[in-house]
């Protein structure tokens, strides 16, 4: 069944899909996940705000089963911490969560061997070893550890499954599943500004092969974008034709408070590059995408009167401009815009309503 929809970033990550992720997780039976820590993603929910760099956004829905794709990669220190945010320890998210057995786990002599040759100067890494657990998977090295193998790790115990086949189980029974897409467009090995770029397609299409799915079950694609796109600090690459700037210069322009807007990557914690849109750029990433609504994240920062609304009448002249411009220039529609972080403030749009909340809901037949 065509129930299957992917969450794709349009930039150059960070372009908030985990706030979206977790605003959408009412409509899914299933969320995957198929990265790696090397991207951390933040939703908050209930006014705490978790993030996660191997657990699926939609976790706040209790009702939604929790995987790791076959493309995924594991560090299990970072596991760790991610299930310590929780009061019972994790184990909520536990009885739901699983591991597609061909999935990965980085070792502490990838995260070394990236350190020693500085990737982070090189090419804005994280030099989080995922670079070289992925190579050693492609030249199918011994020193590859699969989670399904001989790798011995209680926490696995019991939630080691192929994924793939669960997830057609699943849709047989008339649920619908979210792949919850990692870094961004450009920073895809194959599209994006090589070598300036993450070490794995990241593309929609990318993401259902990624999760054991066929392209027949591809119902939406979401894509994510920001007013203004981010790249981590350092030599991390070009950010196309935008005029780059810094977050003094935001703020000024929408009229934040002095300081409220300066922004660190959730992994690294360094401070973001931020630069203007380079339009012939989102052209080109929503041809290869190819998403069929788009969530604009951080529209305060056009106009900070707009931060933290939760109605469509508080979308000012200047942010309602904006969605107009995406919506012509890109010829895809914007169903929703984020106004802050935390899950209530968000905004719909007409489209949304009109065109894609009811198929959601039809879609939520397993959870019914």
């Amino acid at each position: 069944m065509r129930q299957v929809d992917t969450l794709v970033g349009l930039q150059w990550g960070s372009e908030g899909k985990g706030k979206i992720a977790g605003v959408l997780a009412g409509f899914y039976d299933a969320a995957v996940r198929t990265g790696a820590p090397n991207a951390g993603h933040t939703v908050e929910y209930d006014d705490v705000k978790y993030v996660m760099r191997s657990i699926p956004c939609g976790f706040g829905n209790p009702a939604t089963k929790l995987f790791v794709g076959p493309g995924g990669l594991i560090n299990l220190e970072v596991l760790a911490k991610e299930l310590a945010q929780f009061p019972d320890g994790g184990k909520s998210i536990l009885d739901r969560l699983y591991f597609d057995r061909n999935a990965g786990v980085i070792s502490h002599s990838d995260i070394e061997e990236e350190e020693a040759v500085s990737m982070n100067l090189k090419n804005g890494s994280t030099a989080e070893g995922v670079g070289v657990a992925q190579a050693k998977k492609v030249l199918r090295r011994g020193d590859f550890q699969r989670i399904g193998s001989t790798f011995n790790e209680p926490l696995f115990d019991g939630r080691v499954t192929d994924v793939a086949m669960l997830l057609r189980s699943i849709l047989n029974n008339g649920g619908a599943v979210l792949l919850e897409g990692t870094q961004g467009f450009g920073l895809c090995v194959n599209h994006g500004d090589y070598p300036f770029t993450t070490s794995r397609d990241v593309t929609s299409a990318a993401l259902l092969s990624d999760a054991g799915l066929p392209p027949s079950s591809s119902r939406f694609t979401f894509g994510v974008m920001r007013t203004y796109p981010i790249r981590v600090a350092g030599n991390s690459g070009p950010m196309g034709d935008g005029a780059e700037l810094n977050w003094p210069e935001i703020s000024a322009r929408c009229g934040a408070p002095e300081g409220a807007i300066v922004e660190k990557t959730t992994v690294t914690k360094r401070i973001r590059r931020v630069s203007d849109i380079d339009w012939g750029f989102m052209k080109r990433s929503v041809a290869i995408n190819g998403p069929d609504g788009i969530f604009i994240n951080f529209i305060d920062y056009l106009d900070w009167s707009m931060h933290d609304a939760t109605d469509w009448d508080r979308i000012t002249p200047k942010g309602r401009a904006f969605i107009e411009r995406v919506e012509d220039t890109l010829e895809v529609p914007v169903l929703g815009v984020s106004t802050g972080a935390g899950a209530r403030a968000m905004v719909w749009t007409p489209t949304w309503y009109n065109k894609f909340e009811g198929t959601m809901a039809e879609g939520r037949l397993a959870l019914a």
